[in-house]
């Protein structure tokens, strides 16, 4: 493979577990040097694996512990990085939490409230604290991930995370419009269902027959593995998508084709 980040820098939130996992895994494969910013702690389950399949290139990782709902957290943490790295190149904010499906009257205002600072003030918040250093570079990739549930209405989850995934896409848009001037690309990756430790966990416990009936409605008839999520997230923070800014690439097996 060719090491198309070698001598980068790249943070990527959520990179403990599922879909960030397996970015950051990719992005070290291919010569980067990749700061982690994930809420699971230094000692946690998540963040050990994670460290152990990182291997010989734990030379070129570094983990960092926050709240990223929190702004002065999130922008210590993007300073330790540029004092320690001298520049970000690639922002990859993987960060977010999926929502069960409910009803208008059913969702409260604190918990309305929490699903958009998971899902759309944390991306808004690492991408402010990394903007000044691109600008300043006139050099920057930044990715953020939606979802299909952001793309069109989905069945399978709630009225907050559709929400908030359809604000990440709007977001990125602008952004782009504003950086590119920069030499700052922003494009959103938006997945469907993905075979991820916590989705497929929650699938045990689902109804006989659920996860049958969610693969007949997707083309391909399977799920993605985090892996190919990697694969198209890696492209968009590369020099391959150097002319690709203000994208939504769907990547959902033909789930939502629009």
């Amino acid at each position: 493979m060719e090491p198309r980040f070698e001598g980068r820098t790249a943070i990527v939130t959520g990179g403990a577990n599922g879909i960030g996992r397996a970015t950051v895994l990719r992005l070290l494969k291919e010569g980067a040097h990749v700061a982690v910013f994930d809420k699971e702690a230094r000692d946690s389950q998540p963040a050990k694996t994670l460290a152990e399949l990182a291997g010989g290139s734990s030379n070129r990782f570094a983990y960092h512990s926050l709240d990223l709902t929190e702004e002065e957290p999130v922008k210590d943490a993007v300073d330790e990085v540029l004092a320690e790295r001298g520049a970000v190149d690639a922002l990859i904010a993987v960060a977010g939490l999926s929502q069960a499906v409910k009803r208008l009257d059913e969702i409260t205002l604190s918990e309305w409230q929490r699903f958009l600072a998971i899902n759309l003030t944390n991306p808004f918040l690492v991408t402010r604290a990394v903007l000044p250093s691109m600008r300043e570079r006139r050099y920057g990739r930044i990715v953020t991930i939606s979802s299909t549930s952001g793309r069109t209405a989905s069945v399978w989850t709630g009225l907050s995370y559709s929400s908030a995934k359809a604000g990440v896409i709007g977001f990125t848009r602008k952004l782009a419009f504003e950086v590119g001037k920069y030499g700052v690309t922003a494009n959103v990756v938006a997945p469907g269902f993905v075979e991820t430790e916590f989705v497929m966990d929650g699938l045990s416990r689902a109804p006989e027959g659920f996860l049958e009936q969610r693969l007949s409605e997707i083309p391909l008839r399977r799920g993605a593995h985090p892996d190919e999520l990697a694969s198209a997230i890696a492209f968009l923070a590369s020099d391959d998508a150097s002319y690709v800014t203000g994208a939504v690439l769907d990547v959902n097996g033909g789930a939502f084709i629009g």
